[in-house]
């Protein structure tokens, strides 16, 4: 693997570390800083480099990082002072849709299980998020019956059920985020509902 695959690696592998185990507030200048936030806790403050991650947790020295390995080390470092409070998502009405998103956690889904303010709510919360402007014509219906994946037709025309059941899944065309560090701002609430459901693979799928 060359070093920017592997770099590409290690930032789609922090996040995954700390949207999955933490309700955190991403807090970026929109440059090359970024911190993870709990409440009033700052759990680590990031300096993103070229080819490489700064991290500076509590008051130690700086620990740069720019492969998988020298991550795990820092995982383990913040997970011993800082237990993790994010708990999973509920299953007992999961909805999932061809891509293998869960449906029941879709602000785009139609039968949510979650009261309808609270799903205009998350509509109007991706629409700042992502800059665009809320269409409330384009819910799905969910299940297998959504349309709101361009995924649909490819499974049908492969004549496999959903698209995990692909060998070449995830791909362009199954709605997943990227996911990757930048530094951005991100609500804890953002992160929860707008984010973590179209993660491959991410927390609770």
């Amino acid at each position: 693997m060359n070093e920017k695959a592997e770099l590409q690696k290690v930032s789609e592998e922090i996040i995954r570390f700390f949207y999955g185990k933490y309700i955190v507030d991403q807090i970026g200048n929109d440059k090359d800083e970024v911190k993870f936030q709990c409440g009033h806790k700052i759990i680590t403050k990031i300096i993103i480099h070229k080819d490489s991650y700064d991290f500076h947790i509590n008051n130690a020295p700086p620990i740069s990082v720019c492969c998988l390995e020298e991550l795990e080390t820092v995982k383990e470092i913040i997970l011993q002072t800082n237990k993790p409070n994010r708990k999973p998502f509920p299953k007992e009405n999961i909805v999932r849709c061809r891509n293998g998103d869960r449906c029941d956690l879709c602000y785009q889904y139609t039968h949510s299980i979650f009261p309808d303010e609270f799903h205009k709510n998350l509509v109007d919360r991706a629409g700042h998020l992502y800059d665009y402007e809320p269409d409330y014509s384009r819910n799905c219906p969910g299940g297998y019956k959504g349309t709101a994946c361009e995924a649909n037709d490819c499974v049908k025309g492969q004549g496999l059920e959903g698209c995990p059941d692909c060998m070449n899944y995830p791909c362009g065309k199954t709605g997943q985020i990227s996911c990757g560090i930048d530094a951005r701002s991100i609500s804890a609430d953002d992160i929860t509902w707008l984010i973590l459901p179209f993660v491959d693979g991410q927390y609770g799928n």
